[in-house]
């Protein structure tokens, strides 16, 4: 599914959108409501959609400040999903 800005036409390239910070704001928010999700993980979408390099590192950086990710909190959570799940050892986890 293509990222779309609010005109309706396809913005692939948050750097080419009227207003990158705002895009790429709504496309972190967008994903971090379906599920928590690691910096690293989500560094990975801003780049697939273009998104300027430090414009990417100063929202991520914002968004570990206020608490919106959090990669330990997240560790923990999948690795408690994953014991319980597949009933898998701490060592196969690892």
């Amino acid at each position: 599914m293509a990222f779309q800005s609010r005109s309706g036409a396809k913005a692939s390239d948050l750097s080419a959108s009227e207003n990158p910070a705002e895009a790429a704001r709504e496309l972190l928010l967008r994903h971090l409501t379906r599920g928590p999700k690691s910096k690293a993980q989500l560094a990975t979408i801003l780049a697939k959609h273009n998104c300027p390099e430090d414009l990417a590192e100063e929202l991520l950086n914002r968004y570990s400040d206020v608490g919106l990710i959090d990669d330990k909190a997240f560790a923990k959570a999948l690795v408690n999903t994953r014991r319980g799940l597949k009933k898998l050892a701490k060592s196969a986890i690892k």
